[in-house]
């Protein structure tokens, strides 16, 4: 039977995320150049969307930024190549008054 314990204070687990850190280059390359997209990872639609939804939510190694994500799709058939676009934003808490406002995928 489960139930309650005694409060153990301690940083919050990460959600396995972390793994992101191959794309610390990326990113600083990003952030030095924000508002301007670029394409930044190619693979099958589950692993892109997966990354493109981890930018977008500023989740695991892509906290303490606002960023835009978007997959698409360059040709057809089997020499289609799937890649993800992403763009810097700002930093989290940051003003919102120069937000780049095009073509992205908005969510």
């Amino acid at each position: 039977m489960s139930g309650r314990i005694k409060p153990e204070f301690m940083p919050l687990p990460s959600l396995g995320h972390d793994d992101d850190e191959e794309f610390a280059d990326t990113m600083t390359a990003l952030i030095e150049r924000t508002g301007e997209w670029a394409r930044i990872f190619t693979g099958d639609s589950r692993q892109t969307g997966r990354l493109a939804e981890r930018i977008r939510a500023s989740r695991g190694g892509w906290r303490g930024h606002y960023w835009e994500a978007a997959v698409r799709k360059d040709g057809r058939g089997e020499e289609a190549q799937i890649y993800v676009y992403a763009r810097h934003i700002r930093p989290l808490g940051a003003a919102t008054d120069d937000t780049p406002n095009d073509e992205g995928d908005e969510h």
